[in-house]
């Protein structure tokens, strides 16, 4: 699949220093000065706002509201933008602006530090001691959550790694002992006791605080050699059915020299519920607490029906009365029926909502159906030339249709390289299905660290279970490496016309534990499954071609494998799902003479 679109840039008829306005590096706070400078900028169309290259303080738990500017550029200058409290920048209702060569910060020095890395130096049943080796001094914030990292390499996710989240690790702790210097001990209820010494983990003391960027209602908005080196929170969100994002160049990593091991505490950048047309391109982003990129939008799951036309529905759901909203059933098949919302009164603390339609909705909708608003469509997207790595959790969540992901790195996820999924669940409700996605000329390399799924996922997270809904559709896998991969390469559940043409499956390095279906295919409640002309490197840790029924999957029963010696693994559930042809299986080192 082709996309062809493009973001239009500001149309700039005017420069102004933000000096002009009190912005100044000595200034210990410029958040009212830059306001200014910006509110200029909405009154006069066209201004591009420069800064001399220099650190820029801000002081306040406030945001810089960028609001109704057109044809308006922010030309950081290469300077720091650092904050010490919770503000960074909010970017409302603007219409081709650009924001450029800037560096955003977090004041780790003179405010707190969001992260420490943190090594086990005694544990027992009801107490762990550690070691803060970044630092002299512990600080005595509260711990949000504590992930397994690589000891040597310092790096997200080991196998058969821990990790301890917010939701579980607080209610664990009985209390806390600071011994003095650089050693914390954590008294607990018996959910450490399998931390063990040696073990190096990511401690972090934040993690969805504030947002570098967050974008509303806009189009047409350009971040151009932008890097974040640390933020309380996300890099990007991109929401509110904005339209026309451009990021190039842009970076989310680690400041070089700070000692510290954390980038954003939360995503590098999150896209939904906006109006899609999304290019991220040149860009690399690595040491994320969260994911690199998760683009979908947002459902709402029906949690009652009162009567035909009146349900109480997630608050998940975003929706203003007025609004037109689809219906799924509760195995994600589109009703393709549309109704307005009448009424909507927030009820449960804003976790739920009842809802009044302008008309009876499908017969049997119910309880574990869902709702999704038409006014957001985030689809048509460009992900290319891209180096996404060493983060915790997953590289790309593409949870969006009509997308493009081409000549990307993505290396060494602790979670899979892409995550294609219906996720429900009181936490999130992300995803209607997938259709028209491209993925092609891309290297997976060392992902799912933690075995958390495979490379690549595709699956319906929902209360109903695994949908017998071809719920991701015509998608094509093309020319891509899968090196090294935990398990299964890709895995594909509820899946329909999916094309795996002219890859590359390779393991040039061993773990603790070898799994047959390293660099396998799965294939469950799917059909028209193609794979065609894809080559298969044999290592010392390829274990096939293997024999049909031979490695029946773990807790699936008998799982018949592929056709027999045939040299790409493929586990499915029928053999009527998939055809497979021109399989190559080439010596190790052979690939490389060939090409």
């Amino acid at each position: 699949m082709e996309l062809n679109f493009s973001i239009d840039e500001p149309v700039i008829v005017r420069s102004i220093d933000a000096a002009s306005f009190g912005v100044a590096p000595e200034n210990p706070d410029n958040t009212e000065a830059l306001q200014r400078a910006v509110d200029y900028m909405a009154e006069n169309p066209g201004t591009r706002l420069t800064f001399k290259k220099a650190v820029y303080r801000f002081a306040k738990e406030k945001q810089i509201e960028i609001r109704d500017v057109t044809d308006g550029m922010l030309d950081g200058g290469d300077s720091v933008f650092l904050w010490s409290e919770k503000g960074y920048f909010s970017v409302v209702n603007v219409c081709r602006f650009s924001a450029e060569n800037m560096i955003i910060d977090w004041d780790w020095e003179n405010r707190y530090r969001l992260a420490d890395m943190i090594r086990v130096v005694r544990a027992d049943e009801e107490s762990v001691e550690f070691e803060h080796f970044e630092v002299d001094e512990v600080q005595r914030n509260v711990w949000k959550s504590v992930n397994q990292y690589d000891p040597e390499d310092l790096t997200p996710g080991v196998e058969f790694g821990k990790e301890y989240e917010i939701n579980y690790f607080q209610p664990c702790v009985r209390s806390m002992e600071y011994p003095g210097g650089n050693h914390s001990i954590v008294h607990h209820d018996g959910l450490l006791q399998d931390m063990q010494p040696g073990e190096v983990y990511c401690l972090r003391y934040e993690m969805y605080g504030t947002n570098a960027f967050v974008v509303r209602e806009s189009r047409h908005v350009t971040f151009r050699n932008v890097t974040i080196w640390s933020v309380p929170g996300m890099g990007w969100i991109i929401t509110s059915a904005t339209a026309y994002t451009h990021f190039d160049h842009c970076t989310v990593a680690k400041k070089p020299g700070r000692n510290a091991n954390i980038s954003a505490t939360a995503d590098s950048m999150h896209i939904g519920n906006s109006g899609g047309y999304v290019i991220v391109e040149n860009c690399d982003f690595s040491f994320a607490g969260d994911d690199a990129i998760n683009i979908h939008d947002n459902v709402g799951l029906i949690t009652e029906k009162t009567d035909s036309r009146t349900f109480i529905i997630q608050t998940r759901l975003v929706c203003s009365e007025g609004d037109t909203v689809g219906i799924l059933r509760d195995d994600i098949l589109d009703m393709d029926f549309r109704a307005v919302v009448e009424k909507k009164e927030v009820l449960d603390g804003g976790r739920l909502q009842k809802i009044i339609f302008d008309r009876d909705l499908p017969e049997g909708c119910g309880v574990n159906w869902v709702t999704y608003n038409l006014k957001f469509s985030t689809m048509n997207y460009i992900f290319r030339n891209n180096y996404f790595h060493e983060n915790r959790a997953r590289g790309l969540l593409l949870g969006a249709s009509r997308g493009l992901v081409e000549n990307n790195v993505i290396y060494k996820t602790q979670g899979s390289a892409i995550w294609t999924v219906v996720d429900i669940e009181p936490r999130w409700s992300e995803g209607i299905g997938v259709r028209d996605l491209t993925i092609r000329n891309n290297k997976f390399i060392s992902c799912d660290v933690n075995r958390w799924a495979s490379c690549v996922y595709l699956r319906t997270l929902i209360p109903a279970g695994d949908s017998p809904s071809p719920v991701f559709r015509d998608i094509t896998f093309e020319n891509n490496l899968f090196e090294d991969c935990s398990g299964f390469a890709i895995s594909l559940r509820s899946c329909g016309d999916i094309t795996i043409r002219n890859n590359t499956f390779r393991l040039t390095h061993p773990r603790r534990l070898e799994l047959p279906e390293r660099g396998a295919v799965e294939i469950e409640k799917s059909s028209g499954i193609r794979l065609i002309d894809n080559t298969v490197v044999k290592t010392p840790y390829y274990q096939g071609p293997l024999t049909r029924n031979r490695y029946p999957h773990a807790n699936k029963g008998v799982v018949r494998c592929t056709l027999d010696r045939e040299p790409l693994t493929i586990y499915a559930d029928s053999l009527d799902a998939y055809e497979v042809k021109g399989t190559k299986l080439v010596k190790d080192g052979q690939l490389s003479r060939e090409a």
